[in-house]
């Protein structure tokens, strides 16, 4: 916003005449600039205003084109940015603009994916649309995922959305055309039996870092880089509770993890707690007592240092692959299925209700919970109207 100098004028301050403007600010706030002419003044009588009105007057020229210079620069750079090549202005906006690492890469990708298209070549200030939608049309032609495509979509249309309040752009080209439909895949569960089959395999092995995480994920429905983080000062026992306080997270730069919050999820904390129950209170416990651990070691080690979900998941497709294992949907089971496997029994089985289970997880909502587990639910389902029934039949007798 230009700013509009007002005509100002002097006022006597200390034994010189001091001259002032004022503007209003981009907020609506009045301010004022002062300068300290160099014209003496005395008390009695106004004897050098006339020179410190010229000081006042000049001052304020100087302003003005200074601001006129600003305003003409800004103008040249908002047309500039407005030129770049919409990739370029994705590129520049990833490269200063902060975002979290476990999106980063994805974002990349989504990137990438510009470099050379019509609408990556496209000047940002004459994006169209169907420039954007003949991208995704391409796309869903080479068999990409819906979800793939929602998640370029909501990159390309927070770069769009940066470019109009920067004002590089008039309006967003993407406002109000409906996105993508990410569709979710159903999860690849295990079953009763087959969680059980796991639970009884990972104990005949023995007390290793990944038959450790694979029962807490069964029992707990932690996600791997939180079990990676978990330490002992982590789990109260005298009164049973899992505090969820970190996950290791991995680095867009270096590929390695450091330590950090949980997934964050919108209105929801990050950092959550749960109860354990007795029988995993006392093999937690066994498991201290062999590690002979302080209370900073790491559970999955027992030391300083955190094992590595990379090798984690490693030791794990191994060890499923080795014995067979494959879930719901006929695939092989995936570390993270075990999460899937914990929330599927406890909502099919009515363990635990589907708010409290949302909690446990982690999620915003228990929709979310419902939105992921909907189509694993089908024999809960069935048993609640066959339930249902026969409280009709008996009511009727």
């Amino acid at each position: 916003m230009k700013r509009e100098y007002s005509k100002g004028g002097v006022t006597k301050n200390h034994g010189h005449w001091r001259a002032y403007v004022s503007y209003t600010d981009g907020d609506g706030t009045r301010r004022m600039l002062t300068m300290q002419t160099p014209v003496a003044c005395r008390e009695k009588d106004n004897s050098g205003r006339t020179a410190a009105l010229e000081h006042q007057r000049r001052w304020r020229d100087g302003l003005v084109r200074e601001e006129e210079r600003r305003e003409e620069s800004l103008s040249e750079a908002l047309a500039a940015r407005s030129e770049l090549p919409f990739y370029d202005y994705a590129k520049d906006f990833l490269d200063h603009h902060a975002v979290a690492e476990v999106t980063e890469k994805g974002y990349r990708g989504a990137l990438n994916i510009l470099k050379g298209t019509p609408a990556g070549e496209c000047p940002i200030g004459e994006l169209t649309s169907d420039l954007l939608l003949d991208l995704e049309g391409q796309a869903r032609a080479e068999g990409r995922k819906g979800s793939t495509l929602a998640k370029r979509r909501a990159f390309y249309a927070m770069v769009l959305k940066r470019a109009v309040t920067r004002g590089d752009i008039p309006s967003n080209p993407l406002e109000g055309v409906r996105a993508p439909r990410a569709g979710r895949k159903p999860v690849n569960s295990l079953d009763l039996e087959g969680q059980e089959a796991v639970l009884q395999k990972v104990e005949e092995l023995g007390w290793e870092p990944v038959t450790i995480a694979a029962r807490i994920a069964l029992l707990t429905g932690m996600r791997r880089g939180e079990i990676c983080a978990l330490r002992w000062q982590d789990v109260d026992f005298s009164n049973s509770i899992v505090h969820v306080n970190h996950a290791l997270t991995q680095t867009s730069q270096s590929g390695g993890f450091r330590m950090a919050e949980p997934k964050p999820v919108s209105g929801s904390p990050t950092q959550r707690q749960f109860p354990i129950g007795p029988d995993t209170c006392r093999w937690l416990k066994t498991i201290r007592r062999r590690q002979r651990a302080s209370g900073l070691d790491f559970v999955l080690t027992g030391s300083r240092r955190w094992f590595s979900p990379d090798v984690l998941t490693r030791e794990w497709r191994m060890l499923a692959k080795t014995n067979g294992w494959r879930g719901s949907q006929g695939e092989p089971v995936v570390f993270h299925d075990l999460r899937h496997t914990f929330a599927t029994i406890a909502l099919n089985y009515r363990l635990i209700d589907v708010v409290t289970l949302a909690k446990i997880l982690g999620h915003k909502n228990a929709s979310m919970t419902l939105d992921i587990y909907a189509t694993g639910l089908e024999d809960s389902m069935r048993r609640g109207m066959e339930s249902y029934e026969s409280l009709r039949t008996t009511v009727s007798d």
